[in-house]
């Protein structure tokens, strides 16, 4: 209710028979920050109301994300009060003596997400299709979980129109869906690394073994292209992973066979859920002889099929989440189950409930096998060759891998794996590319941003404190930071937010828009000078309160 409405209320309210004002609950999503890992609440349905005992009609429950899974820890407990009122329903007695239960407040999620990354995330996700995920690999906590289009949780706090309802399910690029962990890719070449390893693993292939690539690749009547129309010539164990050469893994998937393949991709946990909690995960498919018995019969496949599968096409599916935690185990040797809440604090009682130890898999490989995916990965980013080259910084070395996934639907998704820093790893990132044609065209600009990004933060935390006037601090007195950066004028802000607004005015595309486009803008010309995105929300604060706002303002006066 607007508040002059319930000024004019409350004025006559004696005047109006059993009029009252009740007060209900209504969540609040400030800026719509990852949307699809918080979920929403909504009234709970006849169905629900035998699974929520003491709930009742027009209550309100978790209904995706963690708003569903830690329901019972947030709800808390609901209060009460008695009143007499008159015959015209005026309240003339209330208070203890008719009693009263006071409400108690329900527990907050304390979540490994980082609310600035997570913004970083998704403005750079804008008028894309896609997901960017990012994790500690430490401790497998998810600090980044963004996918594209978004919707807007606030509309879900009240009551939502049929209407709005109905333009959310019929939108072709489903907002409503989690594509970091509710929809399955062909992985494509990101998953080279792990081919690798149980090549040398099994012992099929020695660490001296190595292919000519002519551009091809014959297997029975059918001709496999490599995605260098000329081919890479002579290609060892590293190049074939700094290059992303197919035939290499054309011929390595061949020798391995299905059941060696299979064990390449399961000892990394694809095929199977990951445990980390958001509701309706995937699990990936990896195929097998089994599979291939049940959906094809005995003699309805041959191995020409594990062709296309080396290189993460065909019949393997794969989920964002599941490609950052592979990516995390390759830097470490280590699987860490990923997990969004570190625990859960009682605000009455201030006490903490930790989450419990995190489920590991420590890989059964010798060291030095592991070694050859890390140095491929290295040189995709460092080598004279590499497919994602334009992510070196010297700053901050990372290493990754490339991938171009063939869509049947239009072009092709774009991917990108990295971890870093590359001698002592701390996060890991992945990002998918709808339609983006290219690994390193698409996947490696957004990924390589937000793991670098993730990196100054912990490495250089000074770079994000404010001195007492505002501006932002250098790590160090020698800093190369320029002191002058071009001037954007509040009318090119307003410019460039109007554009986003208009092609994002339908209910089911991401609110935070304004937001979106102004650091979109500003990021461009931090890039320009090699300065880092500032945290979304200051960034805004400040532009929106600066004492010169209507006038022109220059950008490094936001640092």
């Amino acid at each position: 209710m607007p508040y002059v409405l319930l000024a004019r209320f409350e004025e006559s309210r004696d005047q109006i028979p059993g009029a009252y004002l009740e007060i209900e609950p209504k969540r609040f999503y400030p800026g719509g920050v990852a949307p699809h890992v918080m979920g929403y609440v909504a009234e709970i349905s006849d169905d629900e109301l035998s699974k929520f005992p003491g709930l009742e009609s027009g209550d309100l429950v978790g209904k995706r994300g963690l708003e569903k899974l830690y329901d019972k820890e947030m709800r808390g407990v609901k209060g009460s009060r008695l009143s007499v009122v008159d015959v015209h329903g005026q309240e003339v007695q209330s208070g203890a003596d008719l009693g009263r239960i006071d409400a108690v407040p329900g527990n907050e999620l304390w979540t490994a997400l980082d609310r600035d990354v997570q913004l970083l995330a998704e403005s750079l996700l804008v008028d894309k299709i896609g997901s960017v995920v990012a994790m500690d690999v430490r401790t497998g906590g998810v600090v980044v979980m963004a996918s594209s289009p978004a919707y807007n949780p606030d509309v879900f706090a009240g009551s939502i129109s049929s209407a709005d309802w109905k333009v959310l399910l019929e939108d072709p690029d489903k907002p409503m869906l989690n594509r970091s962990v509710q929809t399955m890719y062909p992985p494509g070449s990101t998953i080279k690394p792990a081919m690798l390893v149980e090549g040398l693993r099994s012992g099929v292939i020695s660490p001296s073994w190595g292919v000519s690539c002519p551009g091809s690749f014959t297997y029975g009547n059918r001709t496999f292209k490599c995605w260098k129309k000329g081919g890479h010539g002579h290609i060892d164990c590293i190049q074939s992973l700094a290059q992303s050469c197919d035939v290499f893994y054309y011929k390595l998937g061949l020798l391995l066979g299905v059941d060696g393949i299979n064990r390449a991709l399961t000892r990394f946990h694809f095929g199977s859920q990951s445990g980390i909690d958001q509701t309706s995960e995937a699990a990936g498919l990896v195929p097998s002889e089994e599979y291939y018995n049940k959906r094809y019969g005995p003699n309805g496949w041959s191995k020409g099929f594990l062709v296309s599968v080396s290189i993460g096409q065909g019949e393997m599916l794969a989920t964002p989440l599941q490609l950052c935690a592979f990516t995390a185990t390759v830097a470490t040797g280590v699987w860490k189950q990923p997990f969004l809440v570190n625990g859960v604090y009682d605000p009455v009682n201030r006490t903490l409930s930790k989450r419990g130890e995190t489920n590991t898999d420590t890989l059964d490989l010798p060291h030095d096998i592991l070694r050859f995916a890390q140095q491929g990965m290295k040189e995709v980013v460092w080598g004279s060759s590499g497919t994602a080259r334009k992510q070196q910084n010297d700053s901050l070395r990372i290493a990754g891998k490339t991938g171009t996934a063939q869509n049947a639907h239009g072009d092709d998704h774009g991917w990108f794996i990295c971890y870093g820093p590359v001698d002592d790893p701390m996060y890991a990132c992945c990002a998918l590319i709808e339609f983006g044609k290219s690994g390193s065209g698409a996947g490696a600009p957004v990924a390589g941003e937000v793991l670098r990004d993730l990196l100054r933060r912990e490495l250089y935390p000074d770079l994000y404190k404010e001195r007492p006037e505002g501006r932002k601090t250098s790590p160090n007195p020698g800093s190369r930071l320029p002191t002058q950066l071009p001037s954007l004028t509040r009318r090119t802000l307003n410019d460039a937010k109007g554009k986003v607004l208009r092609s994002l005015a339908c209910v089911g595309r991401p609110v935070p828009a304004r937001r979106r486009a102004c650091i979109k803008l500003l990021g461009q010309q931090c890039g320009r000078h090699k300065l880092p995105i500032l945290p979304a929300a200051a960034l805004l604060d400040r532009y929106r309160h600066h004492p010169r706002a209507d006038d022109s303002l220059p950008a490094d006066s936001l640092l």
